[in-house]
């Protein structure tokens, strides 16, 4: 044999042995599903413990926020299998938007910014820049002093 052939063969079998091991390890739904849950409540608590209009609540969001979570996760993620590698998307606004990438048995999450700017651009609509309600007044629900307790 030729030296040019062997180092083709051995490309060959080496390129063959990588496809063989992706294709095994290839994460399933599950395994997307706990990678971006677990993304999303770190994002989600963190975005929590920093507002100081939820501060009080961040022992029973922490129990809670996991369950809640995942729920959610599960529910809405798909997972498309491309045998090789699988791809995490959410559909959101008519398009498929890409939030994680499987391979080698293991779960890329991206975005972790992306989420976070997501909750918290969820809270921008509620909330003032120091996370108190800012829409109380323009509101016809309850109203509040200066020390934001409700008056009656």
């Amino acid at each position: 044999m030729k030296r040019g052939s062997v180092k083709k063969i051995v490309a060959v079998l080496s390129i063959a042995v990588v496809a063989v091991v992706m294709l095994i390890t290839c994460p399933s739904k599950d395994v997307h599903c706990e990678a971006v849950s677990d993304e999303v409540t770190d994002a989600a608590m963190e975005s929590l413990s920093a507002s100081s209009a939820f501060g009080s609540l961040s022992p029973l969001a922490g129990i809670l926020m996991p369950s809640i979570v995942e729920s959610l996760v599960v529910t809405q993620l798909r997972v498309k299998n491309l045998f090789l590698f699988s791809v995490g998307y959410v559909n959101y606004g008519g398009k498929k938007n890409p939030v994680s990438v499987g391979l080698f048995g293991h779960v890329f999450v991206f975005g972790r910014d992306k989420i976070k700017r997501a909750i918290m651009g969820m809270e921008d609509s509620f909330f003032d820049d120091k996370g108190r309600y800012d829409n109380l007044e323009k509101s016809e629900g309850p109203q509040l002093d200066e020390e934001g307790n409700v008056v009656r």
